[in-house]
This record gives C-alpha cells, sequence and structure tokens, in this order.
C-alpha cells in the first residue's frame, strides 16, 4: 500500500513540477459581446466592442497542461431596448437607454490541449492544436449610463467603478507556425457574479456575461 501511496504521490507532484522549456507570450485582439438582461420582455440587445489581451503561458511537465496569466481589457457600448410601460417622461414613453462599458480582468489558471501530440513537442506548420481552459481572477468594472433623471423605475441604474471576483471559461484551436510561432482562434465566456455587467440590475434574476471572441498571436521563448 505505501509503495503506491508514493507511485501516486510523486506522479501527483510531477504534473505540477514546472517544465523548463518553451514559455510563450500572446497577444490576443478581437471583439466582445455583452449579454444584459436576458428576459423577453424587456429585451437587452446584444452590443458588441472591442476586445485586447496579453497572456504569459509555461507549460508544465505533462506539457498537454499549461499555466497561465491573461491581462484583459474590453470595452462596449450597449443600447438597451424595454417596453415603454417601464417607465415615462413628460408624459411621454422612452424606452432605449444607452450604456458604456468596460472591464479590465486579470486572472490566472489552467489550459489544457486536447491533443496528446503537443506532449513530444515536435511543432511543424499546419499543426492544429485544440485547447480549453479555465482562469479565475478579478475583473474591474466601469459603466457610464445615459439614463435622465426623474424616472419611476423599479429596477437599479449603475454608474459606478467596482472590482469583484471573476472566472472565465475559454477554448479554441491554435494553428502552429514553426516552433516559436503560432496563430490561434480563441472563444471566452465570463458570467457576471453581479448584475451590473451592462449598468442594470433589477429587471430579472438571469446574470450578465461577457463573451469574447478573436484571433491570438502566440511566440515561444525558446
Amino acid at each position: 500500500m505505501k509503495p503506491f501511496l508514493l507511485t501516486f504521490t510523486l506522479s501527483l507532484l510531477s504534473l505540477f513540477k514546472l517544465h523548463a522549456q518553451l514559455p510563450a507570450t500572446m497577444l490576443r485582439v478581437g471583439t466582445v459581446g455583452v449579454r444584459g438582461e436576458t428576459t423577453t420582455q424587456p429585451i437587452m440587445k446584444e452590443d458588441y466592442g472591442f476586445d485586447i489581451s496579453g497572456t504569459f503561458m509555461y507549460p508544465l511537465a505533462n506539457e498537454q497542461f499549461n499555466v497561465f496569466a491573461e491581462v484583459n481589457y474590453s470595452t462596449a457600448k450597449l443600447e438597451d431596448v424595454f417596453s415603454s410601460n417601464y417607465y415615462f417622461k413628460n408624459g411621454a414613453p422612452s424606452n432605449v437607454i444607452t450604456s458604456s462599458v468596460g472591464h479590465a480582468y486579470f486572472g490566472a489558471g489552467m489550459r489544457f490541449y486536447l491533443t496528446g501530440e503537443v506532449r513530444r513537442f515536435n511543432p511543424y506548420f499546419g499543426q492544429i492544436l485544440p485547447f480549453v481552459g479555465l482562469s479565475a481572477g478579478f475583473t474591474h468594472i466601469s459603466t457610464d449610463v445615459d439614463f435622465p433623471t426623474g424616472y419611476d423605475v423599479s429596477f437599479d441604474i449603475a454608474e459606478k467603478s467596482f472590482t469583484e471576483f471573476a472566472f472565465q471559461l475559454d477554448g479554441g484551436v491554435v494553428f502552429v507556425l514553426d516552433k516559436q510561432w503560432a496563430v490561434e482562434l480563441y472563444g471566452a465566456a465570463r458570467p457576471g457574479i453581479s448584475d451590473y455587467y451592462d449598468g442594470i440590475k433589477g429587471i430579472s434574476d438571469v446574470k450578465d456575461w461577457l463573451v469574447r471572441l478573436g484571433v491570438g498571436v502566440q511566440y515561444r521563448l525558446d
């Protein structure tokens, strides 16, 4: 029993032993979509903006696993369209709110390549490496809501800046160019812990989401 436990422990520790070769940096650029109050009435239009991030990755002893840290900034202009009976101004119905949102995210996590081919590290032009990942960290959110005063509403309009815990799921495909350079297509989703990703809270029980799509350029530090 003791030899089995020792072998199991050493195997587990070897998984998290940092590999001495080929860390990588990556620049990602793409688009972001913020999904807010997702009920049938009122309706939140899905609006899109700009997304950019920098990532540093380091392979573990089992090179299918990479630990990574990411700094990301996303910004979008949103337009919220509501049923006109939610609020009125000077007796006339109004049903559009616009808001600008900015999200700065710092997270660390694990990437897993879905093919064991990466463990041999024999990169060649055209090699395809699908991956999934999970990270956690903090996001700093700022909202600027264009909402005139004088409305009697049952939900909260937030114009504020705050920081909260966040986690992110991502995935994509890496297209290898050579030993050092690669291009990847990525997608990531970040569910809101609070309901203020779009600057509005309290219309529905559905939390907000931030979705990222784009392309990354990866360089391995040989």
